[in-house]
């Protein structure tokens, strides 16, 4: 591992110079002040810098810029970027108060920091609360940006832009795409007689039907129906499949108890109590447990970002030999939706730096050569969000091309309508998760559970 991380170092890009050296953040929170990475002057970084521009400092003085920074479940990704951030201080001459946390942190860090007002100039943000900061106007205009970006390196993929767009405007750079994708036993479906992996949810649940052996410990499909964000966005990707809309298109009123919807959550009703083909653990499963499941041989199918895959070296024998991946079912119309995994960067419209937060971003995630080395490390758990960059060979693999894939289906929070804080906190709440409760072991009618199911959204989304 060592001689490969030299090798990197020696490299044109000279992104780091020893990536071993910070890539245990561990979700700990870390300060520039601590001891970070040898700098190197990387040609990249030196021609973002050139492309962008902000106010120098005064001879002597040195700019102040308070950037709050994800991980990933890659160390070496996370030394790649990070290091380049202080990196991109040091070269810069700018006083880097750089804080690295895991993403589980970050709702209580800004909840925190909005109380007492020290929100950072720029931060992290994932695609479950980006609408909230652009709905309550906390994030700082940066059209001007990506339109400089797109000009380097040709179109973002459109939906990610999209979603972070208010009245023409844009509020965040888009920094690395996450999919759904189904992953299923190739030798359990062809023992099953099965062909290949279900194009259709119709397919999903006959093929679950098929490849039920309760009695020999494998069900057939390993949905997530547990009070989880991973359990909201599984449901999210079958009701839009099954063309459920959950507002009006403008985003202001809640249709969510609509036939689609019911159609949906009968389709899954049936799947766990009447062909009992998942689990009856599910609806007490946290975000790992579908991993878990499939990984020990549990379930057959399931539909997950790309994360199992990572996690395969440390699976049964036999499941790791055996994965296959594809893209995501159609439903009923031939409709194919997933819920955007889109990972953001945002200035803060408190910042004192506007400028200076921008040039970090465009100089940060603006770079076809960065992204070339970034993507050896995380594909496919985080797909481009550059279009050109879906061009290279390392997304023809079957695994990474199916991730790539389904960017295009991608529909976000808010959908049909903008992003919201509404459709934010409705998220955040786990009504439809709550729902299955109510229907799976409560024993609610469907379409009465759909009727309370409206009415909560009603509730969230009458609030100012």
């Amino acid at each position: 591992m060592k001689k490969k991380l030299a090798m990197l170092v020696a490299a044109p890009l000279a992104l780091v110079s020893v990536l071993s050296a910070c890539s245990s953040d561990g979700g700990k929170s870390a300060s520039s002040a601590s001891p970070s990475p040898a700098v190197s002057s990387s040609p990249s970084l030196q021609a973002s810098a050139a492309a962008s521009a902000a106010p120098a400092a005064k001879p002597g003085e040195k700019k102040k810029l308070t950037v709050w920074a994800g991980t990933s479940f890659s160390p070496e990704a996370d030394a790649i970027l990070h290091t380049r951030m202080r990196e991109w201080a040091k070269y810069n001459n700018v006083d880097l108060n750089l804080q690295i946390m895991a993403g589980a942190q970050f709702n209580a860090k800004y909840a925190a920091a909005l109380e007492a007002k020290t929100m950072p100039d720029v931060g992290y943000i994932d695609y479950t609360n980006i609408g909230n900061f652009i709905d309550k106007s906390q994030l700082l205009d940066i059209s001007d940006t990506i339109a400089k970006a797109e000009q380097a390196n040709g179109p973002f993929f459109k939906a990610g832009i999209d979603y972070v767009k208010k009245d023409n405007k844009i509020y965040g750079f888009p920094y690395a795409n996450s999919s759904y994708v189904l992953f299923y036993r190739k030798d359990l479906f062809a023992k099953a007689g099965i062909a290949g992996p279900p194009k259709t949810w119709e397919e999903y649940r006959a093929d679950a039907k098929k490849l039920n052996d309760p009695a020999k410990g494998i069900y057939g499909s390993g949905i997530v129906l547990g009070k989880t964000n991973d359990g909201e966005q599984e449901a999210r990707n079958m009701f839009w499949s099954f063309d459920s809309l959950f507002t009006t298109p403008d985003g202001k009123t809640p249709t969510i108890d609509n036939p689609n919807t019911l159609k949906a959550v009968q389709m899954v009703t049936d799947m766990y109590l009447v062909d009992k083909s998942i689990p009856p653990a599910s609806t007490s499963w946290d975000d790992s447990g579908n991993n878990k499941a499939y990984l020990s041989g549990q379930v057959a199918m399931i539909t997950n970002p790309p994360t199992v895959w990572t996690s395969l070296s440390t699976a049964d024998p036999v499941v790791k030999d055996n994965t296959g991946v594809a893209a995501m079912p159609a439903g009923p119309s031939g409709t194919v939706k997933s819920m955007g995994g889109t990972y953001y960067y945002g200035a803060f419209s408190s910042t004192k730096e506007p400028d200076l937060a921008k040039k970090f971003l465009y100089d940060m995630f603006a770079d076809k050569e960065f992204y070339k080395v970034f993507h050896e490390k995380v594909a496919p758990v985080y797909a481009p969000v550059f279009q050109s960059d879906a061009q290279s060979d390392i997304w023809k693999i079957e695994v990474n091309k199916a991730a790539l894939d389904t960017i295009n289906s991608y529909a976000y929070q808010g959908y049909p309508g903008p992003s919201t804080a509404a459709a934010s906190n409705v998220f955040a709440k786990f009504l439809i998760t709550e729902m299955w409760g109510k229907i799976l072991i409560d024993k609610m009618d469907p379409a009465q559970a759909v009727k309370q199911l409206q009415a909560a959204y009603e509730q969230v989304y009458a609030q100012k």
